[in-house]
């Protein structure tokens, strides 16, 4: 499963603004791992925000796991209990949620990475971390408590600046293209709002993605940077949907994508509502997929077990002739020396000498079958 584009968590973080005023009653744990913060606003009832990182991140309608305490989940309801959040928004325009929150006097941040293996992080108001799910020690950063929280480098042109044109001509243009680089990955490394939108912006143009990226012509980074800013007013008002081919899902966007042209599509009202019904289709398509795997070892366990059993028989079967040739080798040696001193001779004349069944005589091949 892909992860969510920096596009799309823009635009689900947009959608959660809701959420400003809400308190966090309850923060849950469950394996895969999956959390969810209960929340709260007297008026407005309760809402779940299940957060399962770096693929799902929005209010989920289906909730079946039960509630099992960990030392993580107990840590995190300790800090953030009966914290109302103050905002939710994208740290550094990156994959990177970040929800603020206050209590009394302190103010701290539940951070979302969205990237990766996913992590979920509580800084305090300096963006001192002081909880991590998973510890990570990068070239740049360290993930560990009592460390300043720092956000993956980001020097792309990204969500903010998104509509600007001329700023995304200039990123293209200021971008290396040599010809061992496609134009996606000559984009990709300009432009940060996720591969599929990048993609769909060249093949609205004409172009082929996979086409070495110094192809490109001054009128093709003009048109790909209108295509690509047409997107900043999906970050506000997004169109999502499911794209679903022979009964499977096959992606989700926030979008119309072009290259999904014929296939069968879900809309739904919120961003975060097509990624759930793509993340819960895919988790069960995972199981499928195991399930499918399984199978396939057990049948090719089988056809193992099947070539050793025969292997054995063979192995038993060439041992008993061995033997049987062994045994007799006196007597193989007396029919070599009297063949030889024949020189012409038909089987019988060795059956006659020797007493054996000969099953055939070939003179041409200078070969004698015998029945031992």
């Amino acid at each position: 499963m892909r992860e969510p584009s920096t596009l799309e968590l823009a635009a689900i973080a947009r959608e959660l603004e809701f959420l400003k005023g809400f308190y966090i009653e309850k923060f849950y744990e469950f394996p895969g791992p999956q959390f969810r913060l209960k929340l709260n606003k007297s008026g407005e009832g309760q809402h779940n925000l299940v957060i399962a990182p770096a693929k799902f991140l929005g209010i989920a309608s289906m909730l079946t796991q039960q509630d099992q305490p960990t030392n993580f989940s107990q840590a995190v309801r300790k800090r953030i209990s009966n914290s109302r959040i103050t905002g939710i928004s994208l740290l550094n325009d990156d994959r990177v949620l970040c929800i603020s929150m206050e209590k009394g006097d302190q103010v701290q941040s539940l951070i979302i990475e969205m990237f990766g293996k996913g992590n979920v992080i509580i800084a305090d108001s300096e963006m001192k971390i002081t909880l991590a799910y998973s510890r990570h020690e990068f070239s740049d950063r360290k993930i560990f408590p009592g460390e300043t929280y720092i956000t993956p480098k980001n020097k792309r042109m990204t969500v903010s600046n998104l509509s600007n044109v001329s700023m995304l001509q200039e990123a293209i243009i200021a971008s290396p293209r040599p010809k061992e680089k496609n134009v996606m990955q000559a984009l990709s490394s300009a432009i940060n709002i996720g591969s599929l939108y990048v993609e769909d912006a060249v093949i609205r143009l004409g172009l082929d993605p996979s086409a070495t990226s110094d192809s490109l012509s001054g009128s093709d980074i003009a048109t790909i940077s209108k295509n690509i800013a047409a997107y900043s007013e999906y970050i506000g008002s997004p169109k999502p949907r499911v794209y679903t081919e022979n009964g499977f899902m096959v992606d989700y966007a926030i979008c119309d994508i072009k290259k999904y042209e014929g296939m069968e599509v879900e809309s739904f009202k919120l961003s975060y509502e097509a990624l759930e019904k793509y993340y819960l289709s895919h988790k069960d398509s995972q199981v499928q997929s195991e399930s499918s795997k399984a199978k396939e070892l057990e049948a090719s366990i089988r056809k193992q077990k099947e070539i050793i059993e025969q292997t054995a028989k063979e192995i038993g079967e060439l041992k008993s002739k061995g033997d049987a040739i062994y045994n007799n080798m006196q007597l193989i040696n007396s029919i070599i020396k009297t063949a030889r001193e024949l020189k012409r001779f038909k089987k019988e004349d060795i059956e006659e000498a020797f007493g054996l069944n000969v099953i055939d005589v070939n003179l041409k091949d200078k070969t004698i079958t015998i029945e031992l």
